[in-house]
């Protein structure tokens, strides 16, 4: 952990007249230059600004983590054993406008220039930052070591509606100051964040036109965001359990801005100054009790997304940009457990079946997944668990690396991977599976699966996925192309290993037989499936 007990002495950089100082982590040999805000916010929900470093004088303190988007912090209890000796994201503050910050990590003593590894937290949109519990520390001293030493930087960026708001009100205020109208604040933050690095990453070691950007759940979307964009702020992407999400259609978006106006008073006849004047004079915790319970869900934006049919999913089939390298992507097993399996082992058989029931309005449908799942009112419970976390699993995670690898336009060399590592921890209600961001405390090196009390099995898969991480970083493709032999790699311990698939998840074969046409309305009943609600839930798509 980078903590003020393991500092030793004071590092800083040159940048023209402002000198960046930032310190060495003692047990880790690792420079670290926390908390650097690399754009501002001019107002609520208008695009965030470069800070160029260049143009400041003085001294810049980089010796602390800074504060994250205002949000509801979540401290996931059943998760709390993976982050023993690391600080929880609860005990920084939060700043609305102060929050666009970067951590970043370098190799005491380096040379350069290193590849670059960028990560993008997950959250759902609504919660997490790029701070402690993503340390890295710990993956920088393991890339040393291991002879090939990069350089880690970690982004935080605006959350739920403050990231995730759009209306004709918004478009047309963008317009009139001269501003692309960009639907996601959020996406545009990270742009930012990755042409602040391109700019300045050279002073720190970094080579500017090396840098990978990796990022879980929702940071796993952000990256295949990036990488379908007409801006060229990476050379390859690691893509790790993004959701399979479609877009709200834009009525809903500006439903979901007229609903918001409404809870101010404002009349829905008010000019659009109004309306953005009362949204913007409410308290910032206000508007995030506004997202709850929801998610938040990225808009559709052919600003953006210039390379897509608009009609189609961003998580489905769709060319890269042509300025794309390499791609990796890859989900956990059990991707679900995570969201609700101590509740629904204590399920009925015929509650799994009411669920799944009711999450499709198609009942022909319903019955022929239940059927491919082993779910039904005769079946023992422990099935149909099983059958329901597999298939809540295959309708949300697993189907998106295939979906983006088998897509025809598709140029880059995309190498797909499955997370089989399950949670060894005997205190763990999770024990047993490979459930949604367990892979994150691998990814990182955490202490408690890579550090040297670590069960060997469990430290084997972490070795193993870092070896592949930073060979990436490198420019080296990692093991085969699935395009090559239809190959995964499956990370679980000394079990790892390349594995061949021979036929599709049952998911995607039975709602993606043909077309789109049919899998077009059961992206959302995935979601519905674990009692998720997302902003582009509050109806059903045709």
């Amino acid at each position: 952990m980078a903590s003020q007990v393991q500092q030793t002495q004071d590092v800083s950089v040159q940048i023209g007249n402002l000198q960046v100082q930032g310190f060495v982590n003692k047990a880790h040999k690792v420079a670290n230059f926390l908390g650097i805000q690399y754009a501002t916010i001019p107002a609520r929900f208008r695009q965030s600004k470069l800070i160029n470093l260049s143009e400041k004088s003085g001294v810049l303190d980089a010796t602390r983590y800074g504060p994250r988007c205002p949000q509801n912090t979540v401290n996931r209890s059943e998760t709390a054993h993976l982050y023993e000796g690391v600080r929880r994201s609860s005990e920084y503050p939060l700043d609305e406008f102060g929050c666009l910050r970067l951590n970043i990590y370098v190799p005491e003593g380096n040379q350069g220039p290193l590849p670059v590894l960028v990560w993008i937290h997950g959250g759902g949109f609504i919660f997490g930052d790029g701070n402690s519990e993503y340390d890295g520390n710990y993956l920088v001293k393991h890339a040393l070591e291991k002879g090939k030493p990069i350089i880690f930087v970690a982004m935080n960026y605006r959350l739920g509606f403050f990231g995730f708001l759009t209306s004709k009100e918004l478009r047309a205020e963008a317009s009139a100051d001269g501003e692309t109208p960009f639907s996601n604040m959020a996406m545009h933050d990270q742009r930012v964040a990755l042409l602040w690095i391109q700019k300045h990453i050279h002073h720190f070691g970094g080579d500017p036109f090396n840098t990978c950007i990796a990022g879980e759940s929702a940071g796993g979307w952000s990256v295949l965001a990036h990488l379908r964009s007409d801006v060229p702020v990476c050379q390859r992407g690691i893509i790790l359990s993004s959701p399979n999400l479609d877009f709200p259609e834009p009525e809903e978006a500006q439903e979901t801005f007229d609903e918001l106006v409404a809870s101010t008073g404002v009349s829905p006849s008010a000019s659009a100054e109004e309306k953005l004047t009362a949204l913007r004079n409410l308290d910032s915790m206000e508007i995030v009790r506004m997202m709850v319970p929801r998610l938040a869900t990225p808009l559709w934006d052919d600003k953006w997304f210039v390379y897509q049919d608009g009609n189609r999913p961003i998580a489905g089939p769709a060319p890269f940009a042509p300025w794309v390298k390499e791609i990796i992507a890859g989900s956990t097993k059990h991707e679900a457990a995570l969201f609700g399996v101590t509740q629904w082992r204590t399920w009925s058989s015929q509650q799994f079946v009411d669920r799944v029931k009711s999450s499709f309005s198609n009942a022909e449908l319903a019955r022929e997944l239940m059927n491919a799942y082993g779910i039904s009112a005769t079946s023992p419970a422990e099935t149909c668990l099983q059958g329901f976390i597999d298939m809540a699993t295959d309708s949300i995670f697993t189907g998106l690396p295939f979906i983006i690898a088998e897509e025809p336009s598709v140029s880059p060399p995309i190498s797909l991977y499955r997370f089989d590592q399950a949670d060894t921890f005997s205190q763990s209600p999770l024990n047993g599976y490979a459930y949604h961001a367990l892979d994150n405390s691998f990814f990182c090196r955490l202490p408690a699966v890579a550090g040297p009390d670590a069960d060997p099995d469990v430290k084997e898969t972490a070795d193993r996925l870092s070896a592949a991480a930073i060979d990436f970083a490198y420019g080296l493709q990692p093991w085969e192309t699935y395009s090559s032999n239809h190959a995964i790699m499956v990370f679980n311990g000394k079990k790892s290993g390349i594995a061949k698939l021979s036929e599709k998840d049952r998911w995607r074969r039975i709602t993606m037989s043909g077309d789109l046409a049919r899998a077009k309305g059961t992206w959302r009943s995935g979601n519905k499936l674990l009692g998720i609600r997302h902003s582009s839930m509050d109806r059903d798509r045709a």
